[in-house]
């Protein structure tokens, strides 16, 4: 009888672990990620600008709630004024892309910046893109 009851004590135990395990990395993941964006100033309320001069000397880009990732955008590029997908995984161990469309590289080559949307991979980065 005792053992039965520390049997049926010990599944249940072994249940509710596996729940409170569940419960503990969905908010672990969750506040990990939510961390990423309070640690540096988030580029999605950076406003694309005017100015300098993409076709000569390229651009920069910042990158929303960022984590290692990394876009960049030659001269040559932008004079090109041919659709390009770049991977911007950098080092954040994860994959996104960013499309910049031909439309978008005659902004940049009138000097204006442009906002793009990652693709989606759980999450997604806005990109600022601004002339240098």
């Amino acid at each position: 009888m005792i053992y039965d009851i520390i049997i049926c004590s010990r599944r249940k135990l072994l249940a509710d672990a596996g729940k409170i395990a569940a419960v503990f990395m969905a908010n672990f993941t969750a506040y990990s990620c939510s961390n990423l964006s309070e640690k540096k100033t988030d580029p999605a309320t950076e406003s694309t600008v005017s100015g300098g001069n993409c076709s000569a000397n390229g651009t920069s880009a910042a990158i929303s709630a960022n984590h290692g990732h990394v876009l960049t955008v030659t001269s040559g590029e932008v004079n090109a004024l041919a659709q390009i997908t770049y991977d911007i995984t950098g080092t954040s161990g994860h994959f996104h892309d960013v499309t910049i469309t031909a439309a978008q590289f005659t902004t940049l080559q009138s000097n204006q910046g442009i906002q793009i949307t990652s693709s989606f991979n759980g999450h997604v980065h806005i990109v600022t893109v601004n002339c240098l």
